[in-house]
């Protein structure tokens, strides 16, 4: 496509679950880090709400970890960092090959009709799909993480409109360009090809509205920093963002960089990510 083991100590547990290393397809080929909020005066909604149903959970003897459907080098990567972040207790259920029929693309239509990755089933069995849903669920849910700016900073507008933009104008060029069989009967070569060109027009686009800085808010990381590291992976990779968009190469090799997040990306782009 476009888009192309273990957990350092205390950072977040994995169990990964069945499959090979997956060969990706033609296209895709510093903050602490918190439990979230524990309770007392000041704590958000969300993550009262959450940090209630973990306790329940805990009480009643069926305290459950996240479950990521996940393929490597797919979307899921993104969830996969931001659960990392968060320190959250995961297990990774390996899908491999999902968007071909057989066992694994079976295993994620039973939670997801749609069969996409991201998929996440949360502790207390809620199945969450949509990265940037996600990201904000968890930005609530472990404030401590630094998922995202609070929303009386003067930068959330501006981290909420990147998120959306991102997940809205960038994110389904790859649905297109991977599949174009699925949307034109002749000349798919031509449509990857316009496609492919549409996406860096896009990222210029979002290239020239970012300060330069270490991470795309500036000096505070956050989610999106997430999303540049990874889909800078997929077409038109590494080499052409260093070349023409050297601001969102930087804040990608910037995010590599995190400790935290090595195990992350070795496990979905290899070795010499880490």
């Amino acid at each position: 496509m476009d888009f192309p083991h273990s957990s350092p100590p205390g950072c977040h547990r994995v169990l990964l679950v069945g499959g090979k290393v997956a060969q990706p397809n033609r296209e895709r080929n510093g903050r602490s880090v918190g439990r979230g909020a524990t309770g007392g005066q000041g704590e958000r909604p969300a993550a009262r709400n959450f940090r209630v149903r973990r306790e329940r959970s805990r009480a009643l003897g069926t305290d459950q970890p996240y479950v990521l459907y996940a393929a490597r080098g797919w979307g899921s990567v993104l969830v996969e960092a931001m659960l990392a972040l968060c320190g959250a207790d995961m297990r990774i259920e390996q899908i491999d090959g999902f968007d071909h029929p057989g066992e694994n693309r079976s295993k994620l239509l039973a939670v997801n009709p749609l069969a996409q990755v991201p998929t996440l089933l949360l502790p207390d069995g809620t199945v969450m799909t949509e990265s940037a849903a996600i990201a904000l669920l968890l930005a609530e849910s472990f404030p401590e993480a630094g998922l995202a700016p609070a929303p009386d900073d003067v930068r959330r507008p501006i981290f909420l409109r990147h998120l959306i933009w991102l997940v809205a104008n960038i994110y389904p060029t790859f649905t297109f360009a991977d599949y174009p069989e699925r949307w034109v009967e002749r000349e798919t070569d031509r449509l990857i090809d316009t496609v492919r060109r549409h996406r860096e027009a896009l990222w210029r686009m979002f290239e020239a509205e970012i300060d330069p800085g270490p991470w795309v808010l500036g000096d505070l990381f956050s989610v999106l920093d997430i999303y540049v590291c990874a889909m800078t992976h997929w077409y038109p990779r590494r080499a052409w963002f260093e070349a023409e968009c050297p601001k969102l190469h930087a804040i990608a090799l910037a995010c590599e960089a995190d400790a935290r997040l090595s195990p992350v990306w070795t496990r979905n782009f290899g070795p010499e990510t880490a």
